[in-house]
């Protein structure tokens, strides 16, 4: 498997979309995005946080080998809503931050 990835910033001042690709054997991967929401505060935050928050409890998840891979990706999300809502609530600059 072979894999690329690039972005394009457009006119807004700063990148509010990231991205990460994770590879774990030839057939085996992981590709995360997450669309920042322009126009609402520390959309980079929190797509950054996003993909980094979820890659972390994906491969937590994954390194257990209990359960399956839909299950990992399930906890994964709900894991990262719950660190992005926390990160809300103890930096009042990062509140209404928002990513897809």
């Amino acid at each position: 498997m072979k894999v690329a990835g690039g972005q394009i910033q457009g006119g807004r001042r700063r990148q509010e979309d990231a991205w990460r690709v994770q590879r774990y054997s030839d057939d085996e991967g992981l590709a995360v995005g997450a669309d920042g929401l322009g126009g609402h505060p520390a959309g980079d935050v929190a797509s950054r946080e996003a993909v980094r928050e979820f890659v972390a409890r994906f491969d937590s998840r994954r390194s257990e080998a209990t359960g399956s891979p839909r299950q990992w990706l399930q906890e994964s999300t709900i894991a990262t809503d719950k660190a992005l809502r926390q990160m809300t609530r103890e930096r009042r600059e990062l509140h209404g931050m928002a990513t897809t």
